[in-house]
């Protein structure tokens, strides 16, 4: 094809050719105003001043000989050949006379790499070169030569691929686009400027090898919103800007199908199509907070996209039925029907429809690809008139569409062949080849956000408060205003303020996603994905009073581990642990001394960290082999105990010890009495602070729970809950189980009432996690009312640079392991002076001492709080005497109650015995007591000295126990 500026556009006729022309190496020679191109083995010639243009073969190389590229070079024309073989060195540069009429000459021969392209370096004649009228100009960016002409300086700036001179300039390009098209190709996202004359494809953006699903732009920015893969990732990119990387978004979803910027107050709305019926949903993600995130439509049947309208307040999606409803922006409202599917039309489900509303028109446009009788596939653009709800067909065409927008009044849309057209008033004009797929394309355009009327954002900050006042989510009202609203899962407390976090929540693991629903609505509850960070992840626990969650992980081919922390207000994630540690297998956290404990089951060891300090010591280091080698670990920060339980089947199958792991005490389980069965390992451990029981599954084929008080007595075992291996969690006496059933897209938990231990539990609810399938590792229930009536051991200005673990009433500075400056001989105990309170014997709790001992009111005067301690009775050991002293292990009634009888029958005969023995040594005592009446004067004389010694000592009120300060127990 020639363009010239005075003939316009001439094609130059290949029935020459024949059917397999391929044109190649193109060359200009401005001398002869001729256009030289090869074919195959022939070098033609166009003469540019002939009409018709016309091409004349020059030369003619010999068969399976291939022009390359050719030059001008004076009056001659070069060009390079391949020769017949490629596997030879006889690859030549020849040249010969523009017409062709002078001999033929060898420049290079028997060149062994194929020369693909050839420039020749013009000639120097000084005298012969025109000026460059671009030496002097003024163009912002680059100058091109051009025709001089009258009213002309034989120059004309031009401006960067895709953009157009200003408005009434000549020299200075505009510094953005203004209005483009984007659509998603086989990879990537690809821009198309409409500022200039014609279509101009930009530069895509790089490293997006990879299908977009969908996406949405923020054209104020130049900013693209776009999921792929599967899982999901979304990510956010500039789009005319290579040197900023991609950001990655904290968002999960299970099918992302369609989303829409709201650019007012800058959110993000999601259509997660799910992967079950009636799962489908459309999220809200705050941009600059991305990790709050809020369900505001659920049970959907197929949602497939959405569009926002800031100045209603609504939002609109369609379904895979084609019904388009709406709702407000945060859901609240009713959910209203804009269209309902004309069922006299048979729809082509293979084609996905796309919205698009003009906000000019108060319009909204979509696909709709049908399957008529006798014609077949027809795709129609439809519209509705959002105030009146009338429907039109706008445009009709035998192609099945795909995407759809407008700009400035001109309607563009896709095919599924990959085809961008422009619609005229008659018919589509084809524009380009966008895609070269047999997929559907997303379509997307930059200026509908700027034909809107402008809208002022009620949440924009000011002055006198932030985010509109609203704490979490700041959405826009349909009047015109702003209402707050809370993460999925939470709720408001007041109009402004949003609940803490875990009021009542259970957050359930998998290897590789962590997810959390709340229990204070049970009808309405929906998980919300927390991150999908994890690998391999084994155990996870909750910080109710910082709003944090922590979770272990290994490394399988590593031999490594770490353990990780996630913060629910900010959603930022942090690494704890990553040195020297192998298999996490169990953590805990103490949320009231801000200490993490874990198990090391490959090292055997105990280990703690302060999450101040970030101070690290190893509590406790379990022997290799040994049966006591520990397995999962829970704790009780308000009662400062350690519960640990062990893998091998033993007699003690958990052992309770302090927070520093002082005084152990072992629980013990025989196994069952009726089938004489072994005693099993524990599977998984359980606390329920709220009752003060402790529960755990076993290994074996019943799945029997078995729970305990934390002194190992008011034993019950809990039948009827297939449990499969699966973890436990309690809370106030009901017991959370994952169901054994496995489901392939969800996960169902069960709550049975263990208010009255019984076999067959009742179900009192059943949740279901959408976003986490596969075996569940771990999962933690929690409330905030445990918090009440807790008072902070450790405060933040105790045991700087160290550990500070809380003990009964003490709180003791533990050196790190690695700290070389903190002397471990020198580690002691944080002194307590204590007070007595008066009154202390109203103010402990009931059965406080379990009977067993007085309880005692305590003032501690370091920290202003206050303590409950027991003074024992003598058989009994502190600290709540709940146990007899030396007593290590509770024993089970058919072991106490033979001991007892053998011990009964033992003092019945040695009564007997004395009896005997007394008749017998009666007389004799008779004889003896004369002899001493004669000896009770002088014994009488001896102990007077003895006497008065004694009542001096009482006087002095030696012998009497006071309390002025105490110390933690030592171990037994």
């Amino acid at each position: 094809v020639v363009s010239t500026q005075s003939t316009g556009t001439q094609l130059i006729s290949q029935d020459a050719f024949g059917a397999d022309f391929r044109p190649s190496s193109l060359t200009l020679d401005r001398d002869s105003n001729s256009l030289f191109f090869s074919n195959k083995q022939t070098l033609y010639r166009v003469s540019m001043r002939q009409s018709p243009l016309t091409a004349v073969p020059i030369i003619t190389r010999p068969d399976a000989t291939t022009i390359k590229s050719s030059d001008i070079w004076g009056d001659k024309i070069v060009w390079s050949e391949l020769g017949p073989d490629a596997t030879t060195c006889k690859h030549r540069i020849m040249a010969t006379g523009k017409l062709g009429n002078s001999p033929i000459e060898v420049i290079r021969e028997y060149l062994c790499e194929e020369p693909f392209g050839i420039k020749v370096h013009p000639r120097r004649n000084n005298d012969c070169l025109a000026q460059n009228p671009c030496l002097e100009n003024s163009c912002s960016h680059m100058c091109l030569q051009s025709k001089i002409s009258e009213g002309t300086k034989g120059y004309r700036c031009v401006c960067p691929t895709g953009y157009a001179l200003k408005t009434n300039s000549t020299t200075e390009c505009a510094d953005e686009i203004a209005q483009y098209l984007v659509y998603n190709p086989l990879n990537g996202v690809q821009t198309v400027s409409l500022d200039t004359s014609f279509l101009t494809p930009i530069k895509e953006p790089r490293n997006m090898d990879f299908k977009v699903t969908v996406f949405d732009l923020d054209a104020r920015n130049n900013i693209v919103y776009y999921c792929y893969s599967n899982p999901n990732k979304f990510e956010v990119r500039k789009l005319f800007d290579d040197t900023v990387d991609p950001q990655s978004l904290p968002i999960h979803t299970i099918h992302c199908s369609g989303m829409a910027v709201e650019w007012v107050t800058n959110k993000l709305y999601i259509v997660d199509k799910g992967n079950a019926p009636d799962s489908g949903l459309i999220l809200v993600i705050d941009l600059a907070r991305p990790y709050l995130m809020k369900h505001i439509v659920t049970n959907l049947q197929e949602p497939l996209d959405v569009v926002v309208h800031p100045a209603k307040g609504k939002i609109y999606w369609i379904l895979a039925s084609h019904n388009i409803m709406s709702t407000n922006m945060d859901g609240t409202a009713m959910i209203e029907t804009i269209v309902s599917y004309d069922s006299s039309y048979r729809i082509v489900t293979e084609q996905r429809p796309q919205l698009f509303i003009d906000y000019d028109s108060d319009s909204l446009y979509w696909t709709e690809n049908i399957e008529e009788e006798g014609v077949g596939y027809v795709g129609l653009i439809k519209k509705v008139k959002l105030s009146t709800k009338r429907v039109e067909i706008v445009h009709r065409i035998k192609m099945t569409l795909s995407g759809v927008t407008l700009i400035n009044g001109d309607l563009y849309y896709t095919n599924s062949q990959g085809i961008l057209y422009r619609l005229d008033e008659d018919k589509g004009t084809y524009l380009l080849q966008a895609g070269a797929q047999r997929s559907p394309l997303f379509l997307r355009s930059s200026n509908s956000q700027y034909s809107i009327d402008p809208v002022d954002n009620p949440c924009a900050n000011t002055m006198n408060s932030k985010n509109g006042g609203c704490s979490d989510f700041c959405l826009l009202d349909v009047e015109g205003g702003a209402k707050c609203s809370c993460p999925t899962g939470i709720e408001l407390k007041d109009t402004l303020n949003c609940d803490t976090p875990f009021n009542q929540t259970l957050v359930v693991a998998n290897s590789t996603r962590i997810s959390m629903i709340s229990l204070a609505n049970s009808d309405k509850a929906i998980d919300r994905v927390l991150t999908g960070a994890p690998r391999n992840l084994r155990s996870i626990d909750v910080d109710i009073r910082e709003n944090k969650i922590y979770w272990s992980e290994i490394n399988t081919e590593t031999n490594t581990g770490a353990i990780w922390m996630l913060d629910i207000t900010t959603g930022t994630t942090e690494r704890i642990v990553s040195e020297d540690i192998l298999q996490p297998n169990s953590i805990a956290v103490d949320w009231n001394a801000q200490n993490l404990y874990w198990i090391d089951i490959d090292k055997g060891t105990l280990e703690i960290i302060s999450l101040r300090t970030r101070k690290r010591a190893v509590l406790k280091e379990y022997e290799e082999g040994h049966h006591l080698r520990p397995h999962q670990i829970v704790i009780d920060p308000k009662e400062k105990f350690i519960f640990v339980s062990y893998p091998l089947p033993y007699k003690i199958v958990v052992t309770r010890m302090w927070l520093d792991s002082s005084n152990e005490f072992g629980i013990r389980d025989d196994g069952d009495m009726q089938t004489k069965k072994q005693t099993q390992p524990v599977n998984d451990l359980s606390i329920d602070i709220a009752s003060q029981k402790l529960y755990w599954s076993s290994y074996d084929s019943m799945d029997h729970i078995t729970s305990c008080d934390y002194a190992g007595g008011k034993r019950d075992v809990i039948n009827g809950i297939t449990i499969g291996g699966n973890p436990i969690s309690v809370l106030n006496k009901n017991v959370f189980v994952p169901n054994s059933e496995k489901l392939s897209s969800k996960t169902q938990i069960k709550v049975y009432d263990n208010k009255e231990v019984k076999t067959n539990l009742p179900v009192l609810h059943t949740y279901t996690f959408q976003h986490i399938k596969g075996q569940i590792v771990s999962m933690k229930v929690s409330s905030v009312k445990v918090l009440e009536d807790t008072t902070v051991s450790c405060r933040p200005n105790m045991c700087p640079e160290m550990i500070c673990i809380p003990n009964d009433i003490d709180v003791t500075c533990k050196c790190a392991d690695n700290d070389t400056e903190c002397q471990k001989a020198n580690e002691l105990e944080t002194e307590m002076i204590t007070t007595y309170i008066p009154g202390i014997g109203t103010r402990c709790p009931d059965d406080w001492c379990n009977g067993h001992g007085s309880c005692m009111q305590i003032l501690l005067q370091s920290n202003d709080t206050q303590h409950f301690r027991c003074d024992c009775d003598d058989k009994f050991a502190s600290p709540r005497c709940d146990r007899e002293k030396g007593e290590q292990i509770s024993w089970p009634s058919w072991v106490t109650i033979p001991i007892i009888l053998l011990v009964v029958i033992i003092v019945l005969g040695i009564l007997w015995f004395n009896h005997k023995m007394c008749n017998a040594n009666k007389a004799a005592r008779l004889q003896e007591q004369s002899s001493e009446a004669e000896d009770t004067e002088t014994n009488q004389l001896q102990r007077e000295p003895q006497n008065r010694k004694l009542d001096k000592l009482n006087k002095a009120g030696i012998g009497r126990s006071y309390y002025s300060h105490f110390r933690a127990e030592q171990p037994v």
